[in-house]
């Protein structure tokens, strides 16, 4: 064998080996790389960490890509793992890894879910000053203050940047008859993440109900290992073109903007709403209709507590507050608030129940009420409940026939056959209204013009504008004395049957019909069994 052979031999034995050592290293790098990820993440996260492969690449810089990476919180399998993600992919510098903390460059997650889980009963966390977000929070209980983590400690690891795209986050429900709530999370940018303090985050989620797309940026941690659900978040949001059309007789297409703090239990959030186009479809009366709020969201449930709300519309305003909430074995969430309007327009408050532009009555409403929407399947208008008393100022009947009639009762109410119209202002219009079923029922309804009282009680079906109204007109002067002539002689001797409780003429009335056309009759049945 000539020499040059024997050289090419050593030459290609040596690298062989070269080779096969760097094939050694380089697979028990990859074992001890995957141990020392593990045991990182299983301490950090106190949890149990799967990892089903983790490949490294030193060329040209070092990269690791792995798959299945499965974390368990507290190591528990009877519920979805806290974090699963099927594939991932990170790159460093080799100063990067040398650095204290050691730095990554970027990773990117695929096929990520979290899965927050259901807390203990009843807890409610509070934020330290540094973590709110220009929202003013609950204090911090005794009990959160006491399970507080200890100051931050200095991070091991740094990542630049952090980058996921369509993931999936789920929030437990503490009640088992409640799925848990799932967010779809289209991508989610992390900037300087650390798990030991605040991380800059970026995120675009859609909201699935009503159907809209959020867009969010603020802090989020540090990471709260014995109490996920405890870690803090605060920044701000917008949510665009929500349809308010998905529910059950109402259109609309909501946009919001606000702000948020707390923790992912318990969101504190201040914004405001404007509805540009809000409609009842039973009434079919576009406004726009625009909202301030500060509101506190529970994680765990998804209830909602409205703790302020300011609405406008048109020339009108109402102050609300109350729950968004769940209750067990329905589904869906019912909206329960107290309202309160002060000196509405109530040609405003009518837009949402009457469909004819031609409002039948115009005053400045005062109105407090229980508001209650159930979930379900029927119009807004049929399920909505409210339960309150009212007064309507300067109330004014625009219908021309209504106003002669009302003017006409006033004159002869005072014993004026002849000389100018009576006044055709309603004064002290008030009376207590429950809805239920589409159905406005009105108990102790009254009003008056100088000379008559008017005492009412019934019911105005909203969908058919339909209406019954039983009561009494109480008139200053006796029934003889709205006549003249042979007329005012004749009933002079019936004024004993008409006369009681200091009125001149009592008269038992009723009033029916469609709105539109409504008749009025004295119920004789009702004055001869007196």
């Amino acid at each position: 064998m000539r020499r040059w052979h024997l050289v090419l031999l050593g030459v290609g034995l040596v690298l062989l080996g070269l080779v096969a050592g760097a094939a050694w290293l380089l697979v028990r790098v990859t074992s001890q790389a995957r141990e020392k990820v593990i045991a990182y993440l299983e301490e950090r996260l106190d949890s149990k960490v799967e990892l089903a492969t983790l490949e490294i690449d030193l060329w040209p810089f070092p990269s690791i890509a792995g798959r299945g990476l499965v974390v368990r919180h507290h190591g528990r399998t009877d519920v979805p793992p806290l974090v699963s993600i099927d594939r991932f992919s990170a790159d460093a510098t080799f100063s990067g890894l040398l650095a204290r903390p050691r730095r990554v460059r970027r990773v990117r997650l695929e096929g990520l879910e979290v899965h927050v889980p259901a807390g203990g009963r009843g807890q409610r966390s509070g934020v330290s000053r540094g973590q709110r977000s220009g929202v003013r929070v609950e204090p911090v209980s005794a009990q959160s203050a006491s399970e507080s983590p200890a100051p931050q400690a200095e991070p091991a690891v740094v990542v630049d940047e952090i980058l996921a795209e369509h993931a999936q986050l789920e929030i437990g429900t503490r009640r088992t008859d409640r799925p848990p709530r799932v967010f779809d999370l289209h991508r989610v940018h992390l900037q300087e993440f650390a798990l030991e303090r605040p991380t800059q985050f970026d995120a675009v989620v859609t909201n699935p109900q009503p159907p809209g797309r959020v867009t969010a940026s603020g802090t989020f941690g540090p990471w709260r290992a014995q109490e996920p659900r405890t870690t803090p978040l605060g920044g701000t949001y917008t949510f665009d073109r929500a349809d308010l059309g998905v529910f059950k007789g109402i259109d609309g297409t909501l946009n919001s903007r606000g702000e948020f703090g707390g923790v992912l239990e318990r969101i504190d959030v201040r914004g405001k709403a404007d509805v540009t186009d809000f409609e009842v479809r039973v009434a079919g009366n576009a406004v726009r209709l625009v909202s301030e709020f500060v509101t506190t969201v529970d994680g765990t449930n998804g209830n909602t507590e409205l703790r302020q709300v300011h609405a406008t519309w048109l020339d009108s305003a109402l102050d609300a507050s109350g729950t968004i909430a769940g209750q067990r074995g329905v589904r869906g969430r019912t909206i329960a608030l107290d309202v309160t309007m002060n000196q509405a327009a109530l040609h405003d408050v009518l837009q949402f129940a009457i469909k004819a532009s031609d409002m039948p009555m115009e005053g400045l409403l005062d109105l407090k009420t229980r508001f209650v929407l159930p979930p379900g399947e029927v119009d807004v208008i049929e399920r909505l409940e409210l339960d309150g008393d009212f007064v309507i100022a300067r109330a004014k009947f625009l219908s021309v026939n209504v106003q002669k009639a009302i003017a006409e009762l006033s004159r002869r109410g005072r014993g004026e056959i002849e000389g100018e119209s009576g006044e055709s202002i309603v004064s002290d219009l008030r009376g207590h209204l429950t809805l239920r079923d589409g159905d406005a029922r009105f108990s102790k309804l009254t009003f008056s013009v100088p000379g008559a009282e008017v005492r009412l009680a019934g019911v105005y079906a909203i969908p058919r504008e339909w209406l019954d109204f039983r009561g009494e007109l109480r008139l200053d002067a006796t029934v003889s004395q709205t006549q003249q002539g042979w007329k005012r002689n004749v009933l002079r001797a019936v004024d004993p049957l008409f006369r009681r409780d200091g009125a001149g003429a009592v008269v038992p009335i009723r009033i029916s019909g469609p709105r539109a056309k409504p008749k009025f009759g004295v119920e004789m049945k009702r004055l001869l069994q007196r």
